[in-house]
């Protein structure tokens, strides 16, 4: 379901204004609120907006999506592409399977398919084996009389539904040595049910949760009474876990923030009731090949530690149901308290195979649509950058030679992965993830993933930017563990990439984006990690550390001053990362083209990527949670740093667009 934009909404995203000085003036106002009314588009100058100047037909042509409420460039670009995967899918599920070969990509999309089709529309009930499934699990966490006795119920879980409970668990390249992976733990608690601690969000979120857990526990058998009194115990047990940590929420967001990667032997010093034993069990497993935790909060888990006592042990199983049962919420009936719904069509179905089978899925997207001269173009794009990238270093005056030489070694050692990777050998035994029921599928699949993953513990970490994402996600990533950009093959599409578009309107689309990733290799965090993805903050001399954090304030000032809906001001601190690399990308190609016309083309096409437009519940709640400015901060901020830009468009003093020589930020 969609809805067309009405006026003000668009006068709410078309009103973001610039502050110069103390002066904040609106860019555009609408005269009437009725659906339908037009603004004067014509009367938007570049002088005075140009993000308006480039997008507002573009924009007010264009319908918000009804669950996530925007509408953009990037939102075209998924339309596209799931588009293109629904036709994968349908062509497959509508193919001849004995045609299929036993555990293929086809043969698992078409099986999968069929028994989604006849669940998600009410053909086959399913909900009384889901329920017995599940029922007898949790039945099993209640019965447990001691930890020891829930860690190994934990372990056949794990196993079973490929995901791990209590803890966070994610398993990545080791900061020490990329070429090991190792398991990074963060406890569950502080990612799921945010920073009780603070008093801004406080309550509210606490109830909310508490909601969450008294449902789930109502829905897993416990009288609703009963339940509520419950899910209120372990709220406050969640609050003041919470409260106990070495980091606040925006350092946790860096994993690496507060590191520590420990032996066996210093985890179990540091625990009192939990062993080495009971964490491995968590994972699934019952040794580590590495001996080492990467542990991303360890105070936080010696008070999880400290919690596990008799008294708390209905509590703690209370969290391992709840999270249990948070797992298959997409499949649960309601009266499980999931969020399965019935469909008209095959809407559940492809949903189901995006989901689950996105590796085979991904696979058979890059067969259908990867185009190897594309691919071509793209990297030959990607060269042009790092190798203006390093003139742009080499011409830095504010860094040591030795500072150069090490950012340029970097640069050099950075890897492209950009479309997609092989295909998977096929496996027949694969054909055996297809159970009886929807159930039994998705847990075997889930299953499957994470032996996979904890099979990589036990061989050499692969440098392979592929795996971060699947090719049919529209992202590019930066991966400073082991320093690649991943552009992926979907996000080649609409205003981001054409083959039929100049050199100069690509170099400012997916040139940008190319040019964004790489910077972050050398933003506040990218800093942190060597040539090879060790961290190790002092690869680079205290100096010229000092020197970055200079500049990172003239950045964060700068941002600072830029205000959406005429009162919320940018976090520039928040969004410092971004919009170094915003500001680094655009410098970068329009050193690559120095023409007028080209220049034009670079900036306007720049433009058109941040294209979007949204409710102001989501732009305000974005200022509070994005690590990125604005669309509209991110074109307007970006262009006025350049000279080139006032002369392009004859952008003068008492222009909107205006900075004074003097207030612009330059990144290199």
């Amino acid at each position: 379901m969609k809805k067309k934009l009405i006026s003000t909404v668009v006068a709410a995203a078309m009103t973001a204004s610039m502050v110069t000085g103390c002066v904040i003036t609106p860019i555009v106002e609408t005269a009437s609120t009725t659906e339908g009314t037009v603004f004067d588009v014509s009367s938007i100058r570049a002088q005075d907006d140009f993000f308006g100047y480039c997008n507002a037909e573009y924009l007010l042509n264009s319908e918000l999506d009804a669950y996530s409420g925007t509408a953009g460039a990037f939102d075209e670009v998924n339309r596209i592409v799931d588009e293109q995967l629904a036709g994968i899918i349908r062509d497959i599920a509508n193919g001849d399977r004995s045609t299929y070969l036993p555990g293929s990509n086809e043969q698992l999309i078409y099986d999968l398919y069929w028994q989604s089709y006849d669940y998600t529309t009410g053909g086959v009930d399913s909900s009384e084996t889901i329920s017995s499934v599940l029922l007898g699990n949790i039945d099993r966490i209640n019965s447990c009389s001691s930890y020891d006795d829930l860690f190994d119920v934990m372990k056949d879980v794990t196993l079973e539904c490929g995901s791990p409970l209590l803890f966070e668990t994610k398993i990545t390249y080791s900061a020490d040595d990329p070429t090991q992976n190792l398991f990074y733990v963060f406890p569950e608690t502080l990612r799921m049910h945010g920073d009780f601690a603070d008093v801004s969000m406080g309550l509210n979120e606490a109830e909310h949760i508490r909601n969450n857990i008294r449902d789930c526990l109502y829905y897993s058998g416990v009288d609703y009474e009963e339940a509520d009194s419950r899910a209120m115990d372990l709220t406050y047990l969640l609050i003041d876990l919470s409260a106990n940590t070495n980091c606040d929420i925006s350092d946790y967001v860096n994993s690496f923030a507060n590191l520590r990667i420990m032996s066996e032997e210093e985890i179990e010093a540091a625990l009192t009731n939990m062993s080495i034993e009971n964490i491995y069990s968590v994972f699934g497993i019952s040794d580590n090949p590495s001996g080492t935790l990467a542990l991303c909060d360890v105070d936080q888990l010696v008070y999880l530690d400290s919690l596990m006592t008799d008294e708390n042990l209905r509590a703690i199983k209370d969290l391992v149901i709840y999270e249990y049962m948070g797992v298959y919420k997409m499949i649960l009936p309601d009266d499980m308290g999931g969020s399965y719904t019935l469909y008209s069509d095959d809407t559940g179905a492809i949903e189901v195979i995006t989901n689950y089978l996105d590796i085979e899925l991904g696979e058979e997207y890059a067969e259908h649509y990867m185009d190897p001269e594309v691919v071509e173009d793209v990297t030959s794009i990607a060269e042009d950058i790092v190798d203006e990238y390093i003139n742009m270093v080499n011409s830095t005056d504010w860094m040591e030679d030795e500072t150069k030489e090490a950012i340029v070694m970097k640069l050099n050692n950075i890897a492209f992965f950009i479309g997609a990777g092989e295909p998977h050998e096929i496996d027949p035994d694969d054909a055996l993830l297809i159970g009886d029921n929807i159930f039994e599928t998705l847990t075997n699949i889930q299953g499957r993933s994470w032996r996979d993953k904890l099979h990589s513990i036990t061989v050499p970490a692969e440098r392979n930017g592929f795996l971060t994402m699947p090719p049919q996600m529209a992202n590019a990533i930066y991966n400073p563990s082991i320093n690649t950009v991943n552009i992926s093959l979907a996000i080649m599409n609409g205003q981001v990439y054409s083959p039929d578009r100049s050199y100069a309107a690509n170099l400012g689309a997916i040139g940008v984006v190319i040019g964004h990733e790489i910077s972050h290799a050398f933003d506040s965090t990218g800093m942190n990690f060597d040539y090879q993805g060790r961290y190790s903050p002092d690869w680079i001399c205290e100096d010229d550390r000092e020197d970055f954090a200079l500049l990172s304030q003239e950045f964060i000032d700068y941002y600072s001053e830029f205000v959406v809906m005429d009162v919320y001001h940018v976090n520039g601190e928040q969004t410092l990362g971004e919009n170094l690399a915003d500001a680094s990308a655009v410098q970068c190609v329009l050193n690559i083209v120095t023409d007028d016309d080209g220049r034009r083309e670079i900036f306007e096409s720049y433009a058109r990527i941040c294209a979007s437009v949204t409710t102001d519940t989501n732009a305000i709640m974005a200022l509070e949670t994005d690590e990125h400015s604005p669309e509209r901060v991110r074109v307007n901020a970006v262009v006025a740093m350049f000279d080139c830009f006032y002369e392009l468009y004859d952008v003068q003093e008492g222009d909107l667009m205006y900075i004074a020589p003097e207030d612009r930020v330059s990144r290199w």
